[in-house]
């Protein structure tokens, strides 16, 4: 704060511009109705960037959205297949980071079958019986696992 003496005097230049400046201002109609008139205009004008902005940011989310709903999409249609007296089996593998419960197959008759979108590449992977067995494919070549289980391998080409 400054001290009053610091504070210029009313018969100072520096002090009636205070003074004047100090004084309550009426604005009377006019300028109000200058200052809604103009915001009036200005409300259409932002409304199009708007709209331009939201249209360019959902076409950004769609391009960068695609190559994971593609990977999830297309690719290769496989079928598994395991005939088993078995009540319930899932397929585990790579393509879907060995989670049990992901890829569950549907039985008629004793076959158990499921079909996946697989991208090019190779695949390990291996039929959970009842929640508790793992079976490797018989009708599929046999991978290493580094656990020791029984696994196949299926490699899908470009």
């Amino acid at each position: 704060m400054r001290d009053e003496e610091d504070m210029p005097t009313t018969d100072s230049p520096l002090g009636q511009a205070i003074e004047q400046l100090r004084l309550p201002v009426g604005l009377g109609s006019g300028p109000i109705d200058r200052a809604m008139a103009v915001a009036a205009r200005r409300e259409t004008h932002w409304r199009a960037p708007l709209w331009i902005g939201v249209g360019l940011a959902a076409t950004l989310a769609l391009i960068l959205a695609r190559p994971f709903r593609e990977s999830a999409i297309t690719g290769q249609r496989v079928r598994f297949v395991l005939q088993s007296p078995a009540q319930h089996v899932t397929l585990i593998g790579d393509f879907n980071d060995w989670d049990r419960n992901a890829t569950p197959l549907k039985e008629q008759d004793g076959t158990w079958s499921t079909t996946v979108a697989l991208r090019p590449g190779r695949y390990r992977y291996a039929f959970l019986v009842n929640g508790t067995r793992v079976e490797a494919d018989p009708t599929a070549p046999m991978a290493a696992d580094e656990f020791g289980a029984s696994t196949s391998a299926i490699t899908i080409g470009r």
